[in-house]
């Protein structure tokens, strides 16, 4: 019975977490759609680097290799996916006029991961 009301609760609190996340969210992208955009962002690139980092160190308890070359490139669409925040128009970071243009090419290199 205890552990039916632990998970409720720990249920509970993780529903009002995301809640209060996708509320927050929501009042960043109304105010300034930048610091929405770098928010996002910086989620993917964290996402990205953590699956290279679990595939990378399980790389010796795993006997197929496609889930290192997986994670490997995710390491390389998180790199895009930052030089893609550093360049977004209005950062002033990397003023490259074209590059976050051209980097909507990453989309398809994650389909095609």
């Amino acid at each position: 019975m205890e552990n039916k009301r632990a998970h409720r609760r720990s249920l509970l609190y993780f529903s009002l977490v995301s809640l209060l996340t996708a509320a927050l969210l929501y009042h960043f992208a109304r105010i300034n759609y930048l610091l929405f955009h770098i928010i996002a962002e910086i989620f993917s690139i964290v996402i990205a680097c953590a699956v290279f980092m679990i595939s990378w160190n399980a790389r010796k308890q795993i006997e197929n290799t496609f889930l290192v070359y997986l994670g490997i490139a995710y390491l390389f669409i998180g790199i895009i996916d930052l030089f893609h925040t550093l360049s977004y128009v209005g950062m002033n970071i990397l003023a490259i006029s074209e590059f976050p243009k051209r980097l909507t090419t990453k989309r398809f290199s994650r389909s095609g991961t």
